[in-house]
């Protein structure tokens, strides 16, 4: 059973897993707004591309279309402690249960369901960066052991034992929908292994390195001007998806930003910024950063 919503992370680890022959049986998605509403199959997901979660997002990344087109049912469902949606997933026996990005915390009423138990794919060398948005703080802190853990599902958040991890290299300038993709395939791959291999380790995290960061806030899209000027390149690309962000230029005042298009390093402005076009070179650290 696969639980996941739209968007490229969802998206990228169940086609990954139906293409690498896992037997996923049932996709489910949430209903977004209706949280005390029942389950309920939903017909002809494969055509269900217009609702409103899903209309900023291209065909290719909407997992109900990909569950349609694999002929795998879709459980639409509100609370996951729904007593009738707990009902309709034992009805199931599900063997095991993963999850990518799905937005609710899962009742332990829920875990105890699925026989094996459940897995979560979470882009982070777990136990650092526990939370909603790793990718994000790890952008944001220039952090160079990124990666992704596989890990079991507890009443905790991302404290479950681990499957799995393994270190991910985010290429220079990569952007949120990118490394999304990246990191959900790679932790759908290692559960292929686990079940090919018909092993299913359970390895405690323990506390060395652990962390914790909530839903970013406005305050977390601020960029001091003395940043390195490739750290503020990547947090900016890597999480476009929160623009726009604010450079806090060191004369100049508060600079609003919502791209960066490149950067040079060991280059002086002699000022806080120049403009250029659509574009504005904002003196960073230690080199220039372009940005529009």
């Amino acid at each position: 059973m696969f639980l996941g919503m739209g968007g490229g992370y969802s998206h990228a680890a169940l086609q990954t897993l139906v293409e690498g022959g896992a037997a996923v049986r049932a996709v489910v998605f949430p209903r977004l707004g209706a949280d005390d509403a029942g389950p309920r199959w939903m017909p002809a997901a494969a055509k269900r591309v217009g609702a409103a979660e899903l209309v900023v997002k291209p065909v290719s990344e909407n997992i109900l279309t990909l569950a349609g087109e694999h002929g795998i049912p879709v459980l639409e469902v509100g609370s996951m402690r729904d007593m009738a949606t707990l009902e309709v997933i034992r009805e199931l026996q599900p063997d095991l249960a993963v999850t990518a990005c799905f937005p609710q915390i899962l009742p332990e009423e829920f875990l105890d369901i699925p026989i094996s138990g459940c897995l979560n794919i979470h882009p982070s060398m777990l136990p650092a960066y526990r939370g909603p948005e790793p990718l994000f703080w790890q952008f944001r802190a220039g952090e160079q052991n990124m990666g992704v853990t596989v890990h079991w599902m507890d009443t905790g958040v991302d404290t479950g034992a681990v499957l799995a991890q393994r270190q991910v290299e985010f290429a220079e300038g990569m952007r949120t929908e990118a490394a999304d993709r990246l990191a959900a395939s790679r932790g759908a791959e290692m559960i292929l292994q686990a079940l090919r291999s018909e092993e299913f380790p359970r390895g405690a995290q323990g506390s060395e390195g652990a962390s914790y960061q909530p839903a970013p806030q406005d305050a977390d899209r601020r960029i001091p001007a003395g940043w390195g000027v490739k750290r503020a390149f990547n947090f900016m690309r890597g999480a476009q998806a929160w623009a726009p962000f604010w450079i806090e230029a060191e004369v100049g005042g508060r600079l609003e930003v919502s791209e960066a298009v490149g950067y040079s390093q060991g280059v002086r402005l002699g000022q806080a910024f120049v403009e250029q076009g659509d574009e504005k070179h904002v003196q960073m650290g230690d080199g220039i950063l372009i940005v529009k």
